[in-house]
């Protein structure tokens, strides 16, 4: 069985087995996983217990799929949830892609989130779980952008990168992306480092959007805010 038969069999892929797994150890809710005579899959959580403090608690070596199938969630991705504010996209409940941001994010692409399907852009998307893999999501936006130079090894760092960063959200939750972070709309005193600049708001621009929607140009469409604030990341 190689990794994608795995993955089509428990629904996820073995990487994000590995950041499952791991986050379990992490709060001492793994012991023993394990079905005898499959050594060849010890390798996705490898070794886990060297990470933690109470290895003979933490160890874990998963053998066979089958050990997990059964506790296994489905991964949680983001999707369009409504044309409020700005929405260029006219699609219905579609997966999002996830950041496309260039060198110019003043330009929507570092405050707006792409659809998967048409590649145009909309301000809220919403948290839920899928049936696809994660890593299979990303191979169909590496397909939409065109590139044929990535393997399997380079999509899972994005899934992993994707695991974490939807964690701290519940199933219907509304989020937004700014530079990098995806934040859930409604959050106050937001203070963090993005990919091209520092921001701090007490409260989103995209939640002022909500009844104001040229209040996202305002505060992020323009190129000085942008370049202020790099300005004061880089120095």
């Amino acid at each position: 069985m190689d990794r994608r038969q795995l993955e089509e069999e428990i629904g996820a892929s073995p990487v994000e087995l590995q950041v499952k797994l791991r986050r379990l150890a992490s709060i001492g809710q793994i012991r023993n996983i394990g079905t005898p005579g499959h050594p060849e899959w010890s390798w996705l959580l490898g070794d886990i217990d060297a990470e933690f403090d109470n290895p003979p608690l933490l160890y874990a070596t998963l053998v066979a799929p089958e050990a997990v199938a059964g506790s296994c969630t489905m991964p949680t991705f983001v999707f369009k949830a409504n044309d409020d504010a700005v929405s260029h996209c006219s699609c219905v409940d579609q997966p999002a892609m996830s950041s496309g941001q260039l060198d110019c994010p003043w330009c929507g692409c570092g405050w707006l989130i792409s659809c998967s399907h048409c590649q145009r852009a909309f301000t809220y998307a919403v948290v839920r779980e899928t049936d696809v893999p994660l890593i299979e999501l990303r191979r169909r936006e590496v397909a939409a952008y065109g590139l044929r130079s990535h393997t399997e090894q380079d999509y899972e760092p994005w899934v992993s990168w994707m695991t974490e960063a939807l964690e701290p959200f519940q199933i219907g939750d509304i989020v937004v992306y700014l530079d990098g972070h995806y934040l859930p709309v409604g959050a106050k005193d937001s203070r963090f480092l993005g990919y091209y600049a520092t921001h701090e708001f007490e409260v989103l621009p995209h939640a002022l959007a909500r009844k104001d929607p040229g209040a996202l140009f305002r505060a992020l469409g323009g190129k000085a805010y942008w370049l202020d604030r790099a300005r004061q990341r880089f120095n």
